[in-house]
């Protein structure tokens, strides 16, 4: 799934304002805080940024750009 949002300043000074595009992923990561943390470190080095968790649902997004 892809979303455009968040406007980010171009060299313009903001006068002409660009969307950024992001990739969203949803991820079910079951177990400890150890395997927790290498699962999404795993996700962090293909450039995938936690955004927020509910429960054992971790939500990521990725820059398209």
């Amino acid at each position: 799934m892809k979303i455009e949002h968040e406007e980010k300043e171009n060299k313009d000074h903001g006068r002409n304002p660009v969307m950024e595009r992001f990739e969203y992923k949803c991820v079910f990561i079951w177990g400890g805080g150890e395997k927790t943390s290498r699962i999404l470190n795993e996700y962090g080095e293909e450039g995938w940024e936690l955004v927020t968790t509910w429960s054992f649902w971790h939500y990521l997004k990725r820059s398209l750009g």
